[in-house]
């Protein structure tokens, strides 16, 4: 009997640390894409402003332009999900880089907003 109740402590113990770990690895995953997010926006934000138009591709932030550039040295293959980032921007009202999050579906996004599910930066 007082096998099976140490047995039975031992089990919840591991169950509670492997739920917590579960949910930490979720909130590092979330972490790191919006630090991954918030760098490309940067570096977009800067292209903008050195080069008075967005990139019409994420690989501009990659080259060199005349004196400019280039604005990143490499860019995350994927998000921590394995999803490429998301990319849009309108000449006038800003850009949005996103990550679809751990759902991995595009939430639909826009430069005006961040949708529930995705985890990005918007930058004007």
């Amino acid at each position: 009997m007082e096998i099976a109740i140490c047995i039975a402590i031992i089990l919840a113990i591991y169950a509670g640390v492997s739920t917590n770990g579960i949910a930490m690895t979720d909130a590092a995953m979330t972490a790191k894409a919006k630090s991954e997010a918030a760098a490309i926006g940067n570096a977009i934000a800067q292209y903008s402003l050195e080069m008075d138009a967005y990139p019409e591709k994420l690989d501009d932030l990659l080259d060199k332009q005349g004196q400019y550039g280039p604005w990143l040295r490499e860019l995350p293959d994927a998000d921590p999900w394995g999803n490429p980032y998301q990319y849009k921007y309108t000449d006038d009202t800003g850009f949005v880089i996103y990550s679809y999050g751990a759902d991995e579906k595009d939430s639909g996004s826009s430069v005006d907003e961040i949708n529930d599910g995705d985890i990005g930066f918007i930058g004007k």
